[in-house]
């Protein structure tokens, strides 16, 4: 029951964080993320590096502001009724949409320009800019945010997908990179799908003919 009900209570937390940020809400981002998609994201192995490298646009993929220096970042979904974290997604970020949905960082003041980050949150959230009431607005929202994080620690387990429902664990990377840029996957012929061996059909015995003659 004890569990249940904290379920219950961060669910509550991430739906109130999606609505007060419906464009661009703080990422609650599970521990060592990394680790799960190693080869996709780092150096480790290049020709993927360069596959994200070619799917980056020009502008950031929220605000649209043009910037050669975009941040790649995963979007991760996270339901505590299905007790998982889901990949949903990546974006390519300015520096300032960077800072928002960067949870700690933000809290913690490692921003630039507070004040322009409050100010910026409101505008890609569609928010009316009232000097007081965003910024207790954009405080409430990462401190939610946080608690969330927190509380989703005390959670039994929690698993690791796509936002459609597939294990990345049981994923290899192709189908990972299918997933997160359909159209660069479809214009390089990479198939999302996983390959299945065709069985072969058994062909039924027919019945052997009598060639006995009647006598």
């Amino acid at each position: 029951k004890e569990v249940h009900m904290l379920e219950q209570k961060c669910q509550q937390l991430v739906t109130e964080i999606n609505q007060r940020a419906p464009v661009l809400p703080p990422q609650i981002i599970p521990k060592n993320w990394m680790s799960f998609l190693p080869s996709v994201f780092t150096e480790e192995n290049p020709s993927y590096l360069e596959k994200v490298e070619q799917c980056k646009p020009n502008n950031c993929s929220v605000c649209n502001t043009p910037d050669q220096y975009l941040n790649f970042k995963p979007i991760w979904v996270i339901n505590f009724k299905r007790k998982s974290y889901m990949l949903s997604g990546a974006n390519y970020l300015c520096e300032k949409c960077t800072e928002l949905v960067d949870l700690e960082d933000f809290l913690l003041g490692n921003v630039e320009d507070k004040e322009e980050c409050v100010a910026h949150f409101a505008i890609v959230n569609n928010i009316e800019q009232e000097s007081f009431a965003t910024k207790s607005l954009v405080q409430e929202t990462y401190t939610m945010a946080y608690s969330a994080k927190i509380l989703a620690g005390y959670l039994p387990s929690v698993k690791i997908e796509l936002s459609n429902k597939k294990k990345l664990a049981n994923l290899d990377l192709d189908e990972i990179f299918a997933f997160l840029f359909p159209e660069q996957a479809r214009s390089n012929g990479t198939n999302s799908t996983p390959k299945t061996r065709k069985r072969r059909k058994r062909s039924k015995s027919k019945p052997k003919r009598n060639t006995r003659k009647k006598v």
